[in-house]
């Protein structure tokens, strides 16, 4: 006597999508066009914010910054051509990969004092706190 279990079946039809799926997934085939996130360190200098953020092997041009009083955006494309030619063959290769992150800041800052610069794939970003005004309820006096 057989026994049967009554999700073999399953079990063994989700083994056979996996499989089948396996060859297409693109960061296995091509781990190149994967960029990986940007580590960010950021420092608190007292009046200031030192942020820095590694973004190797991108150009400065395709490196985008944007900032609001509290949030860091960054967005980043790596774009690669590559071309070589002898004499009995020929080849021409592209990859393409990006990322995009965003943090809060630990405090607010004035985005218009915000100086960056990139170097051998670090971008340092300094930028000047502003003063966080008091929350909370005011007493108005009556006439």
């Amino acid at each position: 006597m057989v026994l049967l279990e009554p999700f073999d079946e399953f079990k063994r039809m989700r083994r056979l999508i996996r499989a089948l799926s396996e060859p297409f997934e693109l960061e296995e085939m091509w781990p190149e066009r994967r960029l990986r996130p940007a580590l960010f360190d950021i420092e608190d200098k007292g009046d200031k914010l030192e942020i820095t953020a590694e973004i190797p092997g991108v150009d400065k041009k395709d490196i985008k910054v944007n900032l609001t009083n509290d949030t860091l955006s960054i967005k980043a494309e790596k774009k690669e051509e590559k071309e070589e030619k002898k004499k009995n063959y020929y080849y021409k290769e592209r990859s393409y990969g990006g990322f995009y992150r965003s943090i809060t800041l630990p405090a607010e800052v004035d985005p218009k004092t915000a100086k960056a610069t990139y170097k051998d794939g670090v971008l340092q970003i300094t930028i000047d706190k502003i003063e966080k005004k008091e929350k909370g309820a005011t007493e108005v006096k009556i006439d």
